[in-house]
Parts: structure tokens; C-alpha cells; sequence
């Protein structure tokens, strides 16, 4: 008797341990709760790390925007400070008595002028040199110590412009490759006219990229990064570091430039002819536009995003 209640108890027991449910006893609740908390702490992992992205990038951003105004307003000065020392120049010349081309290509090769526009560019380093041209676009004198070169700009865009200009006192800016210096420059021409305002000449401005690199330089954010100066029609006119290559061709950011007004500064993507990245870039216009200057450079930065 005692046999047969052993075996039916034994028997009755099988039925149970097969029917068990896959989740009944504490081993598979400490594995799935172990699995969902891994996985809570991947996606919060996700979440800091794109909410850390996302700071640094802002960051970034307004370390690029508060550099570009800073860059702006100091070329700003810089050209007002010059254009203040080239009118200066320009005063002290006294064109308007002059009566033909002639008589004002035999007044402003002499020696008195040099002087005095050497007088205006000392202790400018800033300003580069003063070169004026006469009305057959010929080198009638400058600023430097060197001989005066044999130099015809006739050709120059800036000097056909300013030639048919309607106003007595017209501006233009333009980077050009120098017949001087071989390489790249950017070119401030005024208009001279007499006093019926016909064309007598121009004076120029050059101004070689690392006037402008030397305080890039100092404003160098970091490595891998870089600040251009760039014309209003997208040239490069500096750039740090410096690639000569790139010196007076289109950058490519005319993103950077669309939609810029004065005063305003633009922070986008953009790719870089450089190295073809993709970088986040900051622009805002150096100086503002007047009825004199219709063309001004504006200074983008840009770092990788």
C-alpha cells in the first residue's frame, strides 16, 4: 500500500513540472529586468551624448559668431581709418585746379608727391602702397622706395570702371594678381577728377593678403579650423592658414553670402574648396554699404560642426 501511494505521488508530480511557465521563479525576472535596464541606459547614453553635441555645437556657433563681429568691426576701422588717410592724400594732391591728363601726369610725378604719399602711409601698416595712375593708366608716381615700374593698367577692370563712372568721387575695390608684386592683392581704387569733373586718373590702394593674415592669424580659433576674408562676389581675398591657390578664387560659400545685410551675421553649413568638408561656417559684412562704396569684403569664419 505504501509502494502504490510513492508511485502516485511520484506520478502526479510529473504533470506538474512539465506544465511549469517559462517566467515562474525569480532568474527570469532578474534577467529581463537586467536587460531592460542595459537598454534604459543605452538610449540615455544616446540622449546625453546628442544633448552634449547639440550644446557644443551652439557653443561653437556663437564662438564663431562672436569672432566674426569681432573681425568685422576691426576691419571695419581699418578701412575707414585708411579711406580717412587716402582722402587725406587725395586733398593734399588737389586735382580739381588741374586743368588736362596732361598737366596732372607732370603735377604727380613729382617728387613732392611721393614724398607725400609716403607721409600718408608711415606708420600705416595697414594701408599698403598708394600708386597713382594716370589717365592713359600709366604709373605716374607712388609711395614706395623702390623706382617707379613701367605699368600700363588700362586693361584692369577697376580702371575701366572708374574711368566711365558718372560720380567725381567713385569707389571700387577688386582683387586682382599684382603687376607688381606677382601675387594676389586687393586693389582700392578712387576715381581723381577735375574740377568739371573729367577723368584725370586713379589712386590706388594695394594691400597684400598678409596684412589682412597677420590678424587672422592671431584670431585663429583652433586646429583644423579657419578664418577668410572674403570680396562680396565670394573671392578670397586672405585666408588663415594661407593657401595661395585659393587667393582671388570664388570660395564656393555663396550660401554664406546669400541674404547677408549689414550688421547681420549668417551661420551655415558650407563645404570647403580646401579639403571639400563640410564645416560650419559664419559670415558678416565688414563694413557697411553707402552710395560710395557699393562693393565691401565680408568676413566669414568657419569650423568643423
Amino acid at each position: 500500500m505504501q509502494g502504490a501511494v510513492e508511485t502516485s505521488e511520484a506520478g502526479g508530480s510529473e504533470p506538474e513540472r512539465i506544465g511549469t511557465p517559462l517566467w515562474r521563479g525569480p532568474v527570469p525576472w532578474l534577467i529581463a529586468c537586467g536587460a531592460l535596464l542595459v537598454a534604459a541606459i543605452m538610449i540615455g547614453t544616446i540622449v546625453m551624448a546628442n544633448g552634449f553635441r547639440q550644446r557644443a555645437i551652439g557653443n561653437s556657433e556663437r564662438e564663431l559668431e562672436n569672432t566674426v563681429v569681432l573681425l568685422s568691426r576691426h576691419f571695419a576701422q581699418q578701412f575707414e581709418d585708411a579711406e580717412t588717410a587716402v582722402s587725406q592724400a587725395i586733398r593734399r594732391m588737389q586735382p580739381e585746379p588741374i586743368s588736362s591728363p596732361e598737366a596732372f601726369r607732370i603735377r604727380m610725378a613729382m617728387p613732392d608727391i611721393r614724398d607725400m604719399l609716403r607721409s600718408q602711409v608711415n606708420g600705416l601698416s595697414y594701408m599698403g602702397e598708394l600708386t597713382i595712375i594716370d589717365a592713359n593708366g600709366d604709373f605716374a608716381n607712388w609711395s614706395s622706395n623702390d623706382p617707379l615700374p613701367a605699368i600700363n593698367v588700362t586693361d584692369r577692370s577697376y580702371f575701366k570702371d572708374l574711368k566711365s563712372a558718372s560720380r567725381p568721387d567713385s569707389v571700387v575695390i577688386v582683387p586682382v594678381i599684382s603687376r607688381v608684386t606677382g601675387g594676389w592683392v586687393t586693389i582700392v581704387a578712387h576715381r581723381l577728377s577735375g574740377a568739371n569733373g573729367e577723368f584725370l586718373g586713379v589712386l590706388t590702394r594695394r594691400v597684400d593678403p598678409k596684412t589682412y593674415e597677420t590678424f587672422l592669424e592671431a584670431m585663429a580659433l583652433g586646429n583644423g579650423e579657419s578664418i577668410t576674408l572674403l570680396h562680396s562676389s565670394g573671392a578670397v581675398l586672405a585666408r588663415y592658414p594661407h593657401i595661395e591657390s585659393m587667393m582671388g578664387a570664388k570660395a564656393g560659400n555663396s550660401e554664406m553670402l546669400n541674404g547677408l545685410t549689414d550688421g547681420a551675421v549668417r551661420t551655415t553649413q558650407i563645404t570647403d574648396r580646401a579639403d571639400g568638408n563640410r564645416w560650419r561656417g559664419s559670415s558678416r559684412t565688414a563694413a557697411r554699404r553707402s552710395v560710395r562704396y557699393d562693393i565691401f569684403p565680408a568676413c566669414p569664419a568657419a569650423t568643423h560642426s
